[in-house]
């Protein structure tokens, strides 16, 4: 799989101007090229000139890293390799077909080696999917010497079950004492380290829950891409690909919309409907909307959907007063218009990440 750097960066920065002080909107760093790609039909409705490895590559539209990695890879003294106590961190987040996991090899508070892979999902990976992803895409370092050990946050590791599948992979790949939990507490963690507050999801998928500092309490249930995931960007693509179909949305947008994916409406309808993972292409469509909230039909469709995530988790919670965080692409990707809903419901946001992973290694290296 090969992904390109892109000089396209989502612009978080008008958002941030509106938002109050106490929000911290964390920037992008890195995309996966796909904005200039030619696209045409194949699997799940992409396929091109490297065929198979295109339809990988178009799930990795956003990957987003926070700048603390940039800062430690150009540590000029990083401690050696002997003085390590170092564990490594797994997390794979934001919906229910999320398309990469993020690792961390950590010692202390330093990210000593940082890698993305495809996204582990016990629901949609047997053990030996999940073993042969982690063995074939994560760098030589992360097999070098036995950890202390592995602390795994994941889509889909909601049951003994689905965690027991996650955890005998992790363990005959490294051969280290490992901790699996969902993406969701991971995402909580991340976000709020002991504090106690609301953490929310808003990325392929979204999600939420009540965290009392050490564990979630309360836990709106997100409901997947069909019966729920609001905000998420398979919630927005669904809505816009319907409004494009029945010829509800702005001519002239429909049109850009299927020159950018140069597929008909019948290839349209393959892509969903023939294919085992639509949510993901549904998400893919909707990064066509991110740079044209500018037009009126976009705000309101992007509007809509947050204002259904608060409506329908965020107000669930006893939310009044309490600490309300985000993680996310999407989150980010609509930071402004998230903070605007977030006020006119009298909440205040306090954080936005692209990515749980910079708290995740502030969680695990304070003594606890």
């Amino acid at each position: 799989m090969i992904l390109k750097k892109s000089t396209r960066q989502i612009n978080t920065a008008d958002a941030a101007a509106a938002t109050s002080p106490a929000l911290a909107v964390v920037p992008s760093v890195l995309e996966a090229q796909t904005a200039n790609d030619r696209v045409s039909p194949g699997r799940n409705g992409f396929s091109g000139q490297t065929g198979e490895a295109r339809f990988h590559t178009f799930q990795l539209i956003s990957v987003l890293i926070p700048a603390v990695y940039r800062r430690a890879a150009a540590s000029p003294n990083p401690r050696p390799a002997a003085s390590m106590i170092p564990v490594i961190i797994g997390c794979t987040q934001a919906g229910s077909n999320t398309c990469t996991t993020e690792w961390a090899l950590v010692d202390g508070a330093t990210v000593v080696e940082h890698a993305f892979t495809k996204g582990l999902n016990p629901f949609f990976h047997t053990r030996r999917d999940i073993s042969h992803s982690i063995r074939l895409e994560l760098p030589e370092a992360f097999f070098k010497r036995r950890w202390e050990r592995i602390h795994f946050y994941g889509a889909g590791c909601t049951s003994p079950e689905k965690k027991k599948i996650v955890e005998a992979s992790l363990v005959a790949q490294f051969k280290t004492p490992v901790t699996v939990e969902s993406d969701l507490l991971g995402a909580a963690r991340g976000l709020l380290i002991n504090e106690a507050g609301i953490a929310c999801i808003l990325g392929s998928g979204s999600n939420s829950c009540y965290y009392d500092g050490r564990a979630i309490v309360k836990n709106v249930r997100s409901l997947g891409y069909i019966l729920g995931d609001e905000g998420s960007a398979a919630y927005i693509g669904k809505r816009f690909l319907s409004d494009c179909l029945k010829d509800i949305a702005p001519a002239q947008l429909v049109n850009d919309f299927f020159e950018y994916i140069n597929l008909s409406p019948d290839e349209i309808m393959s892509a969903i409907y023939d294919h085992s993972l639509p949510s993901n292409t549904l998400s893919v469509y909707s990064r066509f909307l991110m740079d044209k909230l500018d037009q009126d039909y976009v705000y309101r469709l992007v509007r809509h959907a947050i204002d259904a995530f608060f409506r329908r988790n965020v107000l669930q919670y006893d939310y009044e007063g309490k600490t309300v965080c985000f993680v996310g692409s999407n989150a980010c990707a609509y930071s402004g218009v998230l903070t605007e809903v977030a006020d006119s419901y009298n909440i205040k946001i306090k954080k936005i990440a692209p990515s749980s992973m910079p708290g995740l290694v502030k969680y695990h290296s304070t003594d606890r």
